[in-house]
């Protein structure tokens, strides 16, 4: 008996120690791991894929082009390295000391559209088999489609370190370098019940011609409610926060959103210098209700205020009403109409305006009692049509198109006169015609001229070419006073108004304007002068 249980316990004692050996061998050697991959090789789940496994089983464990296509992603991994405590599976725990990706590209895929739209709905909880530790994780040289066909996101480096355990997952440390923005924060998730959420993240927008876009976004709550909170520093200034009820069911929305950026700051070239504005949401997810008001200063040029009444739903924005008013000349102009953001922005806006005059402050050189306005077509398309009463029984009919970056424009106009009360210039009829574009175009007016109450009818005809900087009137040709004038003109625009005239007159008659007065006038006139510090 003695001699057979020793043999036994050395038998039992030769099967360990082989299996050891195996063991070993097939954990903690190369050719362990192959023999391993060539048995795994051909029953990985549908979706992935494996060019090349290296290393050992116990670690570093390298893989290359591996490709991952599920839930709408399709991701393709050029190399991974993973670094682990296998002894830690005893204790039902996956930790990863380190897992390195690198050349990795991600793409979004359109999932097709369900047959019946439903609600989306959660588990009780989600379990996972084992707790995952990942003590440190880093993704390098990430490139993200958001389409198949859309231009990349280049992403540097990420890294994080996360815990997914049965009562929270957690993601920490995270930290994102990009050429354009950064990012760094923390998420956590209770997976169970009602999914109580809590997350923060720091991010930078990095701008090549304007300053930095420096921003905090906290989300808390759960799916009976969820808060999200926005903040966007100066010069941007942007206060937002929104709060969603009812998430998976009747979602509903409540947020208020305040905005104050600064133009010049930024580095925007633009006639407004303030910006204030508050917009209250609400409706649903599919129907998003938007109530807002902006005030726009301008400097000496007063302010003008806008308030909007829309809902957004369909990818198209319903605007009920859109206001724009004078606060210091009770002018009003008010659309309404359609915007379609979706498959690309098309806009059918009319309306009509009210006690419009310009400039904004001062003396009104124009005023139009009321008016209407059409817009319709793409940003880059773009037409305006518009009908205006001027003064007392003038008006203007015009036109304005874009297409690309150049423009096209008509007006017509009648029975003007300047000034409104005791009129020393008055046009029967008129027409201005421009094209090219707004930093390169040239013009051409032809209008009739009636001067001091209509004693004397003549023409006006002038054509030349502008840009943002300056106006060059080429050529100008007027019938007046019984005689001639013509000549030419420049008008500075920036950085302050000046102006230069050079005139030639051929015979006019001054008696026209005053009988003590007879003769006829032959000259020439020029002129050069400017406002350095006026406002417009």
């Amino acid at each position: 008996m003695k001699r057979g249980s020793a043999l036994g316990l050395g038998i039992a004692a030769a099967v360990v120690v082989v299996v050891a050996a195996a063991l070993a061998w097939l954990v903690g050697t190369r050719s362990g791991l192959e023999f391993a991959w060539r048995q795994l090789a051909g029953r990985l789940p549908e979706g992935i894929e494996v060019g090349a496994l290296d290393g050992r089983l116990l670690g570093p464990l390298r893989a290359t082009n591996v490709v991952l296509d599920a839930a709408g992603m399709h991701v393709e991994i050029a190399r991974l390295e993973m670094r682990w405590h296998p002894s830690r599976l005893l204790h039902r725990t996956f930790d990863i000391e380190r897992l390195t990706l690198s050349g990795v590209e991600a793409t979004k895929r359109s999932a097709p559209a369900p047959a019946e739209a439903t609600a989306p709905t959660l588990p009780e909880s989600v379990a996972l088999p084992l707790d995952v530790e990942v003590r440190a994780a880093s993704v390098e040289d990430l490139r993200y489609f958001s389409s198949a066909d859309a231009a990349p996101v280049d992403v540097d480096r990420v890294e994080l370190a996360a815990t997914l355990a049965r009562e929270r997952w957690a993601v920490r440390d995270l930290a994102i370098a990009a050429p354009r923005f950064s990012a760094a924060g923390r998420v956590s998730l209770v997976p169970s019940g009602d999914y109580a959420t809590d997350a923060e993240l720091d991010w930078t927008l990095h701008w090549p011609e304007h300053p930095d876009a420096r921003g905090k976004t906290v989300v808390a709550g759960n799916l009976d409610r969820l808060t999200i909170g926005q903040t966007v520093d100066d010069p941007y200034g942007l206060d937002a926060r929104l709060a969603i009820t009812k998430l998976l069911s009747a979602a509903e929305l409540d947020g208020r959103i305040e905005a104050r950026p600064s133009p010049a700051a930024i580095g925007v070239a633009a006639p407004v210098e303030t910006i204030s504005a508050t917009a209250m949401v609400g409706g649903s997810l599919s129907a998003v209700d938007v109530v807002g008001r902006a005030v726009l200063g301008a400097g000496r040029l007063g302010e003008a205020a806008i308030s909007i009444d829309a809902t957004y739903a369909a990818d198209a924005l319903d605007v009920r009403s859109l206001e724009v008013t004078e606060p210091s000349a009770h002018g009003r102009l008010t659309l309404a109409g359609k915007v379609a953001l979706a498959p690309q922005i098309d806009v059918a806006l009319a309306g009509d305006w009210q006690s419009l005059s310009w400039p904004l402050v001062g003396e009104p050189v124009v005023e139009s009692p009321k008016g209407s306005l059409r817009l319709s077509g793409a940003p880059e398309a773009l037409r305006a049509d518009l009908s205006a009463t001027v003064g007392a029984k003038g008006g203007v009919d015009g036109m304005v198109r874009r297409n690309g970056d150049k423009l096209d424009a008509s007006l017509a106009w009648h029975d003007l006169a300047w000034p409104a009360e005791a009129p020393e210039a008055e046009s029967e009829s008129g027409k201005i015609d421009v094209e090219g574009t707004v930093d390169d175009y040239r013009f051409t007016l032809e209008a009739g001229l009636a001067l001091s109450s209509g004693r004397t009818e003549g023409r006006l005809s002038a054509a030349g070419s502008g840009s943002l900087e300056a106006v060059d009137i080429e050529r100008i040709e007027a019938e007046a006073l019984r005689g001639k004038l013509s000549g030419h003109a420049a008008v500075q625009l920036r950085p302050s108004l000046r102006a230069s005239v050079a005139l030639t007159a051929d015979g006019l008659d001054p008696s026209v304007l005053d009988s003590a007065l007879p003769g006829r006038i032959d000259a020439r006139i020029e002129a050069d002068g400017g406002l350095e510090d006026e406002g417009a």
